[in-house]
């Protein structure tokens, strides 16, 4: 929303004039970028949370239901430590020892990779979890807690930029509204 006003506002200054001088086109964008990242752009705390709250269920669920497959108890039983799918030389034991699968595809360092594109491959409900896991684990570490992190009262106040893109598009850091 914001670099699509931008966009206008620019297409406006340079319609407006035959040769348009970049400095005062800047100097205006960075004007604006500024009022924007003072004014902030308003979060629904409350519904973050909330979310997060359901979020972190659904994940403590999938954990949970990950520790009663078969072949994670037999892991265990072989290896002695309960099974921790953060590690990915649990997984690696686990799916290339435990389950017998084969590799597709190796690490630098020459072991099996467990990578989100190994595990989306292989058609079983243990890969399968373990990838839902990551990628509640992402949305809450990344986007919930960085957002709330972020957050100062009821309000985000990212950094709108103009000087870090090569082509001189705008940008924003803190959060990156560009990227996510």
């Amino acid at each position: 929303v914001y670099t699509m006003a931008l966009y206008k506002e620019q297409q406006l200054e340079l319609s407006l004039r035959e040769k348009a001088e970049a400095y005062p086109l800047f100097h205006k964008a960075s004007i604006i970028f500024s009022e924007m990242s003072y004014n902030g752009m308003r979060i629904d705390r409350d519904f973050y949370m909330k979310e997060k709250a359901r979020l972190v269920a659904e994940r403590d669920g999938l954990i949970q239901s990950l520790k009663d497959f078969r072949e994670v108890k037999l892991f265990s039983q072989r290896f002695g430590v309960e099974f921790n799918m953060d590690s990915p030389k649990h997984v690696q034991d686990l799916l290339f020892g435990v389950m017998g699968l084969e590799s597709k595809k190796k690490t630098t360092g020459g072991d099996n990779s467990v990578d989100a594109d190994v595990l989306s491959k292989i058609d079983d409900p243990i890969p399968r979890t373990i990838l839902k896991v990551r990628k509640l684990n992402k949305v809450i570490g990344t986007y919930i807690d960085g957002f709330a992190k972020l957050c100062t009262g009821e309000y985000l106040h990212p950094a709108f930029l103009l000087h870090i893109a090569r082509s001189f598009r705008s940008s924003s850091k803190n959060p990156n509204f560009q990227n996510t």
